[in-house]
């Protein structure tokens, strides 16, 4: 959301639509904010910078006050859950999908609570709506996750360029550069990269090292340079990635 709350107020009862392919609706100021969860078919949403689509693969939140319009892509079968949010909020939003039975479900259970008297048709109305919130919002937090994660192991990998020479650098350091714990790095690392810290480390010193030796320079200034602090460390670690010395490229 807008600014990551979302409190919802009030609720009517929701119900099932049914649009046919052609239908076009302009509305030039929503009534209330929704969620539609569509079943079959395909229903687009225009408003002046932003285009939308609910299918059976995506769902929508409509927010109060919006201007938009409604065309119906191919027939479609929808849920409409209607309410009032305590923020306002301006853009409409792609949500991920609802199965057909767990949105049913609240559809019946929202309905149901209506028949109870206040509070509890209240409270049961709203725990049923932000049940289904966490189900719709569910994908756009998984992105918003993947996103940070990405730009944390990015921050992870800048960090080695700049530090790669240090021989003391270590994973620990490496994780406190972006915050987190070297636990959370190495998960990272294995998720995105399919590697740890430690060989993405050696990578970039043996990358490095291997452009150094081609320009003539001295195994002693390569394993100074390159975060070894003595030159026996630093040719085991170089065969062993390479297969061969790293006086096999001084000549």
């Amino acid at each position: 959301m807008e600014n990551g709350k979302f409190i919802i107020t009030e609720y009517n009862t929701p119900f099932r639509a049914i649009d046919t392919k052609g239908k076009k609706v302009e509305f030039e100021c929503r009534h209330s904010s929704c969620f539609i969860v569509t079943f079959s078919g395909k229903i687009k949403f225009t408003t002046d910078d932003t285009v939308l689509f609910s299918d059976k693969d995506h769902s929508v939140f409509l927010p109060e006050g919006l201007k938009y319009t409604n065309e119906c892509i191919e027939d479609a079968e929808s849920i409409v859950f209607n309410f009032k949010t305590l923020e306002k909020f301006s853009k409409p939003l792609s949500l991920a999908a609802s199965s057909e039975d767990f949105a049913r479900e609240k559809c019946k259970s929202i309905k149901s609570a209506s028949l109870l008297g206040e509070p509890l048709s209240h409270i049961l109305a709203l725990k049923e709506l932000y049940s289904l919130s966490c189900e719709l919002f569910s994908q756009n937090m998984e992105d918003k996750n993947t996103s940070n994660a990405e730009k944390t192991v990015e921050k992870a990998i800048e960090f080695m360029l700049k530090s790669y020479k240090k021989s003391d650098l270590s994973s620990h350091d490496i994780a406190s550069a972006c915050f987190i714990s070297e636990i959370y790095l190495r998960k990272l690392f294995l998720k995105h990269l399919d590697t740890t810290p430690y060989k993405k480390l050696t990578e970039i010193r043996m990358n490095r090292a291997l452009l150094l030796l081609l320009e003539k320079r001295s195994v002693s200034e390569v394993a100074e340079s390159v975060g070894f602090s003595d030159i026996y460390s630093f040719s085991r670690a170089f065969k062993r990635y390479y297969g061969k010395s790293p006086s096999k490229y001084c000549y």
